[in-house]
């Protein structure tokens, strides 16, 4: 992610190859270095600290602006090789609050679909996680009331679904406040911080 006024996002990330005993997602495929190759599981990303910065009073919120990918999928944000993809020009993503009845019944946690898409030049493990900028709230994951999840994990060579060499990931990104908030998307080689905007239906 580029720097957006007096905050730096782009974030210098240290993969350290570790061994994990029992971890069968390993990894050696091409980041977004292109050549290099590291054996780097879902438990490897686990362990970079989130780099998410925290806005000052008056700071604006530095949204990842959208960018075409594939005929396939509407506009991504940020600089990939994983995209959250659907969102409009403005990079808001808007959600109803109290949550409606059926798929969030019973929950304090409203959301929105977002769906993932990965380059077809990467095939590695993505971890996916987030939390708000301008405030307290956190960012969460999941359907129902009773699968608030802290992250999104998927393992190498994984996918739900395939379009045109890339692979997809159906989600819900869960909310209770609007605000500025980013997700940290990390990857073998890469560390994406991607932001934007979360409003309430009619506001």
């Amino acid at each position: 992610m580029r720097p957006f006024g007096p905050l730096a996002f782009v974030v210098a990330a240290a993969i350290s190859v570790v061994g994990f005993a029992g971890c069968n997602e390993e990894s050696s495929a091409p980041g977004a270095t292109g050549s290099h190759r590291a054996a780097t599981t879902l438990a490897d990303l686990r362990q970079r600290p989130l780099h998410i910065e925290r806005l000052g009073a008056g700071e604006s919120c530095p949204t990842a602006r959208p960018r075409k990918l594939s005929p396939a999928f509407g506009p991504g944000l940020g600089d990939g090789p994983v995209y959250p993809v659907g969102f409009p020009k403005r990079s808001i993503l808007r959600f109803a609050y109290p949550p409606p009845k059926g798929l969030f019944a019973g929950s304090n946690w409203s959301g929105q679909k977002v769906l993932w898409v990965s380059d077809p030049k990467y095939d590695g493990p993505i971890l996916i996680r987030g939390q708000q900028m301008d405030g307290p709230n956190q960012l969460r994951f999941g359907q129902g009331s009773a699968a608030i999840l802290p992250e999104l994990a998927f393992p190498a060579h994984s996918a739900d679904n395939w379009e045109g060499g890339w692979r997809n990931f159906p989600s819900y990104t869960r909310l209770r406040s609007p605000g500025c908030y980013a997700y940290q998307v990390d990857g073998v080689a890469f560390t994406d911080i991607i932001a934007f905007k979360a409003a309430i239906w009619g506001s």
